[in-house]
């Protein structure tokens, strides 16, 4: 049996109209693509940031903009830590809903308000989480909802943006992009 190439790697992957370079052979759990290459079994968009851009070191994710685990266009990927990741998902509103089986929008919008009213009673009447502020807003899956959040600005891109009053001090960019802008600036010095 011959050893796969990188034309065997690209050659797996197919346009779709949705404008993702998908994997379309053996995949591992999730929907993530798998392709053996030099003797080792990877997940296909991991190996094309490490063939296209530079090796991936430990600690490092390889995310998507987009979403779609199969998908291995180098524009839509980006690294980051678990962090960011995390962060990325409920920046999307990927998270699941804080507790068990609140399954109906129906249900969602009245545990919403009700923790609103508990939020108000506690904190006072000030801009919180799910606000429509116009602002995006970084707040991590820790944080209640409805906790007090204060306005920043980011230092790559000068977005302003709210986060929670009991972490503003920690945020210091407005996404997960701006955040690995930062990591390759403090990287180059």
């Amino acid at each position: 049996m011959r050893a796969n190439t990188t034309a065997d790697l690209y050659a797996g992957f197919k346009r779709m109209p949705n404008g993702c370079l998908e994997w379309t052979r053996g995949r591992f759990d999730k929907g993530y693509g798998s392709f053996r290459y030099h003797g080792k079994q990877w997940r296909t968009h991991r190996l094309v940031w490490t063939l296209e851009r530079r090796p991936i070191p430990p600690g490092v994710d390889i995310l998507h903009r987009c979403d779609n685990p199969p998908c291995g266009d180098i524009t839509h990927l980006f690294d980051g830590t678990q962090l960011d990741n995390m962060r990325d998902m409920y920046a999307k509103g990927r998270q699941p809903e804080k507790g068990a089986y609140v399954r109906t929008e129906a249900h969602r919008g009245r545990l919403r308000e009700v923790r609103m009213a508990e939020s108000t009673a506690k904190y006072g009447d000030v801009p919180r989480s799910g606000d429509v502020t116009g602002l995006p807003q970084r707040v991590p899956p820790s944080v209640p909802p409805g906790a007090p959040l204060a306005e920043r600005t980011c230092i790559i891109c000068g977005q302003r943006f709210l986060v929670p009053v009991t972490i503003a001090q920690r945020y210091t960019t407005c996404s997960p992009p701006c955040s690995s802008e930062r990591r390759r600036r403090r990287r180059a010095g």
